[in-house]
């Protein structure tokens, strides 16, 4: 049972920064015990004004989506159920799922997708969907390995990638290389590994990678299991003590900046 009321008390006391999160997720698993509307609660409630959205199914992005256009920057995911995370990508299916959600018009971008450089075979529908991004102008989100973020950045050099949890544990130096070879690549910084000592605080190589690219840096929390929902107080107030840490233009672009340019609002 999620304790939502238990860690409503652990809500942030650091507010120095307005949240745009990369990367959350409200899947099914969370619809009885935590209605869209105590959701978007918990987003204002711990200064995340704005947020990536994606949902196994889609249904749960969008009825986020329609309490809160402004808050919300939905995603699609090419799962229509937990299944397809095994499969998706083989899947010829999954292109008219795609493309019938495009249709609606309300998503800015694809993924978070599951996969790794063996899926990029000859039967693979990556390249296809790459050319839906390109089409679409989304923005896309990888839960991948280095390589296949290349070969997507390479596929499609004009779709930006946001890697999701910057790769969970590949070191900053591969980070920096990767970001200056490619002008389209991003990372979101949730669940990585690295980016803090065993007190919190930054890294020297992540403090000074990312003072020098606060361009190519997101927060993120990742709801991408029900308990992280009943975290989410603690997640940003972490956040927020690792973003102080930097000189504020970095932090500020870090916190907010990349996706309001990103993905500007929209009028609804």
């Amino acid at each position: 049972m999620l304790v939502f009321l238990v860690l409503h008390g652990l809500c942030i006391n650091l507010q120095a920064f307005e949240l745009h999160d990369a990367h959350l997720h409200y899947n099914q698993n969370v619809w009885k015990r935590l209605p869209p509307e105590q959701a978007i609660h918990f987003l204002v409630e711990n200064n995340i004004q704005r947020a990536i959205f994606s949902s196994t199914p889609e249904k749960g992005t969008e009825m986020l989506y329609a309490l809160a256009p402004e808050r919300i920057i939905p995603f699609i995911r090419p799962y229509r159920a937990y299944k397809d995370v095994l499969t998706w990508h083989h899947d010829p299916e999954i292109i008219e799922y795609i493309r019938a959600q495009a249709a609606k018009g309300i998503y800015r971008g694809f993924g978070e997708f599951h996969m790794w450089i063996e899926h990029l075979d000859g039967k693979s529908i990556l390249p296809e969907l790459m050319q839906i991004a390109a089409e679409q102008n989304w923005v896309l989100s990888a839960h991948t390995d280095i390589e296949t973020i290349e070969a997507l950045i390479k596929m499609q050099p004009t779709v930006k990638v946001i890697w999701a949890h910057c790769g969970f544990s590949y070191e900053a130096h591969e980070i920096q290389a990767l970001i200056e070879k490619y002008p389209t690549a991003y990372c979101d910084m949730s669940l990585y590994e690295k980016l803090t000592d065993e007190d919190d605080n930054l890294t020297p190589a992540w403090k000074v990678l990312m003072e020098r690219h606060p361009d190519r840096f997101m927060v993120a929390i990742d709801t991408y299991k029900e308990a992280r929902w009943g975290e989410v107080a603690e997640h940003a107030q972490f956040i927020q003590e690792w973003l102080i840490q930097l000189e504020p233009a970095a932090a500020e672009m870090i916190a907010n900046g990349n996706v309001s340019r990103l993905f500007p609002l929209q009028k609804h």
